[in-house]
């Protein structure tokens, strides 16, 4: 769910259906980037979650096309290490520069990629999970060991959630014990 989705309204709702947890998705704090959520809105959600007994999941997209600088990094670095406490987990990714997104068609451009060239296309390269200084970058501000620092730095703040198998039957809510009893 974007910050924005994360109400009180709809976090009671979420609660009534016995929602114990959910993530919230989120990236680059750049002006340039119009429709991302501001700090202001995560710390709120953050808030909102809290208020209601809902554990975050965050999960943080680290956009080339808007993290343009050092110092636009380093905001979203220092906002992830302060708030991070405030949620169950933490994950980290890549926005490579898959077809059909804002990035390809300058990714596409600055590399003259044609549509031959797509077969030899190294696909494997595009992880989310796991940036490479080898991997597509469509970022004419930043380089690839630079953005491979930053990267590296912001992924360090990843925080796994708890693990809550075995929970399943202590907290589920009466539709979910009816039907784990007619299995």
């Amino acid at each position: 769910m974007q910050p924005q989705q994360l109400t009180p309204a709809r976090l009671q709702q979420l609660k009534s259906i016995n929602t114990q947890r959910v993530m919230m998705n989120f990236g680059s704090f750049s002006s340039r980037h119009k429709e991302a959520p501001t700090p202001q809105q995560v710390t709120q959600a953050l808030s909102n979650a809290k208020a209601a007994h809902i554990d975050v999941i965050g999960s943080f997209t680290i956009n080339p096309f808007y993290d343009t600088s050092r110092r636009e990094a380093a905001f979203s670095y220092w906002f992830l290490e302060h708030y991070r406490s405030q949620m169950e987990g933490l994950r980290v990714f890549y926005q490579p520069p898959l077809p059909g997104s804002e990035l390809w068609n300058s990714y596409q451009q600055e590399q003259q990629l044609r549509a031959e060239h797509l077969l030899e296309f190294p696909w494997e390269l595009m992880n989310i999970d796991q940036y490479q200084p080898t991997s597509p970058l469509a970022s004419k501000q930043l380089n690839n060991p630079l953005y491979t620092q930053i990267y590296q730095a912001m992924a360090s703040l990843e925080k796994p959630s708890r693990q809550v198998a075995g929970q399943a039957e202590q907290h589920s809510g009466p539709m979910m014990k009816e039907r784990q009893r007619k299995m």
